[in-house]
């Protein structure tokens, strides 16, 4: 999920606050300057509560957060990436082509 909110004046940073639907407990991101925030690692066909706050000297209301929102990630959302078999295969010949180079230089030196 990706939420996007407009700048706010005077704003030093911003805060992002999420939880599953249904929870009381809320985990809070600081992403700094961003206007922006993709979240990661949610689970898939989950809803998420979904808030944000400005902070900074000059905001007003800066110790409220937005109006909560309520997302649903999609069916293919996943903490780890869906690596194909193929794929891995791939990355495993690499690793053994590194390993073996990496023996042969050290029998050579």
């Amino acid at each position: 999920l990706t939420l996007n909110w407009s700048a706010v004046p005077n704003a030093d940073r911003y805060s992002v606050a999420y939880k599953f639907a249904n929870a009381t407990t809320w985990t809070n991101v600081n992403v700094g300057t961003n206007c922006s925030y993709a979240l990661s690692g949610l689970a898939a066909n989950t809803s998420y509560d979904l808030r944000v706050k400005a902070i900074g000297d000059g905001v007003d209301y800066k110790s409220v957060y937005s109006s909560t929102v309520r997302a649903q990630t999609s069916a293919t959302s996943s903490a780890l990436p869906d690596f194909s078999d193929e794929l891995f295969d791939e990355i495993l010949e690499e690793l053994d082509e590194i390993e073996y180079d990496l023996l042969a230089e050290n029998f050579i030196a």
